[in-house]
């Protein structure tokens, strides 16, 4: 992934991190290059880590001007405020290396320190979300810094480097997610469906192809199901820091399949098989689950069996 360096008459400093996603609980390994080109006076390489979440609501209101010599008509204008909340939740800070203080500076060469650090099991995922009401993000930096300690007044050799952390999944769910529903028309028993879910892992990214199996036995069921509509919804928390907090769904991609006959089923090889990449409608990844203090953002498959005259729905929970 890029960074941002700082880059002057004393050379470069670089940081390059062994991958560019982890899970929290993992080891972020890594190196530092340092490309001196002249003598630079600071004495130690250290290293920070930070994690931020950035929340911004967009708060839309009609401004009223007066008009001038000219015209007399009163102009409405669209103002935008931006309302701004933030937390660093985690912000970490160690030194790699101190150099000989008594060569009044880092020597002309160039060098490179290997680090490593546990990440927090707790953390949140890396995130990115933004509509006509909110922005939120997630993210999280690594900076490798000397500090000019023996002239105050030069500048700091630093470089900032971005680091992607997926959540960890809490669930487990793999196996069949099993629901049954009796069935009534016109104040009569119709009989039974029993409908039941597999999926192919417990958690995915944004960039993985999402499968799943569906498996329909109407066969104790006097009336056909017309079509079935599958939706994958995201549902978005923001929290403000003084407690508010603002719901937001979307239907991140939807599939639409034939339904069964009464008395039918739809197992084993005849069974229906859901494929899609984890992009919506506009080819735009789905952003990751996270639950952080500011922003929450978690993914729900929903099935609706389409009925003559009415329709039923069921919805089953699965983080992506």
């Amino acid at each position: 992934m890029g960074g941002s360096a700082s880059s002057d008459k004393f050379g470069k400093i670089f940081v390059k991190t062994e991958k560019n996603v982890y899970f929290p609980g993992e080891t972020v390994s890594g190196w530092i290059f340092l490309n001196i080109v002249q003598v630079y006076p600071g004495s130690t390489l250290e290293i920070k880590i930070k994690g931020k979440e950035v929340l911004e609501i967009f708060k839309k209101a009609e401004e009223q001007t007066q008009g001038g010599v000219v015209s007399s008509k009163t102009k409405k204008n669209l103002v935008v405020e931006t309302e701004k909340h933030e937390n660093i939740f985690y912000h970490h800070k160690m030194p790699i290396y101190a150099f000989d203080t008594k060569k009044k500076g880092i020597q002309p060469g160039q060098y490179m320190f290997p680090f490593s650090f546990l990440l927090q099991s707790y953390l949140p995922g890396s995130f990115e979300y933004k509509d006509e009401d909110v922005r939120a993000r997630i993210y999280y930096k690594i900076k490798a810094h000397i500090i000019p300690d023996l002239k105050p007044k030069e500048p700091h050799m630093k470089f900032t480097q971005k680091v992607m952390l997926r959540e960890k999944h809490k669930s487990n769910i793999t196996k069949t997610v099993f629901t049954g529903i009796y069935k009534t028309l016109w104040c009569l028993s119709s009989g039974r469906t029993n409908v039941s879910f597999e999926f192919d892992k417990d958690h995915y990214t944004p960039n993985d192809r999402f499968t799943m199996n569906i498996e329909v036995d109407n066969s104790t069921s006097s009336i056909p199901i017309q079509q079935f509509l599958l939706f994958i919804i995201a549902k978005f928390t923001f929290t403000t820091k003084d407690g508010r907090s603002m719901t937001k769904e979307r239907n991140m991609a939807k599939r639409v399949f034939p339904g069964v006959p009464a008395g039918g089923r739809l197992m084993d090889d005849k069974k229906i098989f859901v494929e899609l990449l984890m992009k919506d409608e506009k080819d735009v990844y789905f952003p990751a689950s996270v639950h952080a203090n500011l922003i929450q953002c978690d993914y729900f498959v929903e099935l609706s069996y389409i009925y003559p005259q009415r329709s039923e729905e069921r919805r089953v929970g699965k983080e992506c």
